[in-house]
């Protein structure tokens, strides 16, 4: 299991919430409340879905931080969530090196229609 840093356990957004830490499987749905969620790839290829928490109020930026991590395989690929926009100058490409991770941002400014990604950091 990967270990979290520090800047991790206190939030690193202000808000002070703990990170989602989890096994990605074949599927996996992202809660846009503004954690960091660090993702264990550990099958051949993860489906992402993003979704606006459930108490989420109108024209609230949303956006959730994920830290893909590779297990000891490596090779480990994602599937872009449905409809999502990637920054044309910076396209999103997750490391498939093992043990090595990758910081992606999602976020929405239209409660959860439209859905951008923004490649934050990879691990070398």
């Amino acid at each position: 299991m990967h270990q979290l840093s520090p800047q991790y356990l206190q939030g690193g957004h202000g808000e002070g919430l703990a990170p989602e830490v989890a096994s990605a499987g074949a599927a996996q749905a992202i809660v846009a409340d503004g954690r960091t969620h660090v993702l264990n790839l550990d099958t051949a290829v993860c489906t992402i879905s993003l979704a606006a928490p459930a108490a989420a109020p109108a024209g609230v930026l949303l956006f959730a931080y994920v830290e893909y991590v590779q297990d000891a395989t490596g090779g480990r690929a994602i599937n872009d969530p449905a409809g999502i926009q990637d920054d044309a100058n910076n396209p999103v490409v997750i490391s498939t090196t093992p043990d090595k991770s990758t910081l992606v941002l999602y976020w929405s400014r239209d409660g959860g229609a439209t859905w951008r990604q923004a490649l934050i950091w990879t691990q070398a």
